[in-house]
């Protein structure tokens, strides 16, 4: 990223004292896209955003879009009627914010400390024409979202409190690349702003899971999937 890049993109943040350059020993990923992205903007410089804080509000203008380098953030937004919701959690290796629009259309907070590299959106339209795996890593991330916004309306429509949280543990177990073990970092307040539930069911149904056998809490943010076959047919059920 250039000097001119990295001072616009603290400028645009400079209100917000709780983001703030990372070390420059900050965790970097190696995946393709990370390596096109720095390559074509040079070395983006890390920031921190605190916990609960907000990197972007709904509405700010989009300039950047982000790679996660440590921690998760939360993207949602404010319904009409007054309720929160939470449409997704970006975690290590996620990319964000190069949505269509000029405005964000989610704010985007931290749920514990975490590190993003920001990078222009501008970059997008700089690519050569000849990386091609770099145009399949963007659809393929594009084709995940759609897939995941599918199954959200899924969830939301049609499925139990038990499916609901059965689905969603499954999904983090994907994401955190274990088929066993789950690390949850965001509340169980977060959870129930993105499954459409209220957090007395989740705490309720996650009683409910650990009396079956299907889970066990090891601790508050730390869940083993004891029995995955069924968890994955109580996910599916119709």
């Amino acid at each position: 990223m250039s000097t001119d890049i990295v001072t616009s993109h603290n400028a645009a943040v400079a209100s917000k004292a709780w983001i703030r350059p990372a070390n420059v020993g900050a965790p970097e990923r190696s995946d393709a896209m990370a390596r096109e992205v720095s390559a074509q903007g040079g070395r983006p410089i890390p920031i921190i955003i605190g916990r609960g804080q907000a990197l972007f509000q709904e509405g700010d203008p989009a300039g950047f879009f982000y790679h996660v380098l440590n921690g998760t953030l939360r993207s949602s937004r404010i319904l009409l009627d007054g309720r929160r919701h939470i449409s997704e959690f970006h975690m290590v290796g996620d990319f964000f914010g190069f949505g269509g629009a000029d405005r964000h259309a989610n704010s985007a907070e931290a749920v514990i400390d975490t590190t993003v590299a920001p990078y222009p959106r501008a970059l997008l339209d700089g690519f050569p024409v000849g990386k091609k795996h770099l145009m399949h890593t963007l659809l393929a991330d594009m084709t995940r979202r759609l897939a995941k916004a599918q199954r959200q309306v899924m969830l939301l429509g049609r499925k139990t409190a038990d499916e609901r949280v059965a689905a969603f543990l499954l999904e983090m177990a994907v994401r955190s690349g274990s088929e066993i073990n789950v690390h949850l970092p965001m509340s169980r307040g977060d959870i129930a702003d993105h499954l459409g539930l209220t957090t007395e069911t989740i705490s309720r149904t996650l009683t409910k899971l650990h009396g079956l056998g299907l889970i066990a809490r090891r601790a508050a943010a730390d869940i083993d999937l004891i029995d995955r076959p069924a968890l994955v047919r109580l996910a599916e059920a119709e």
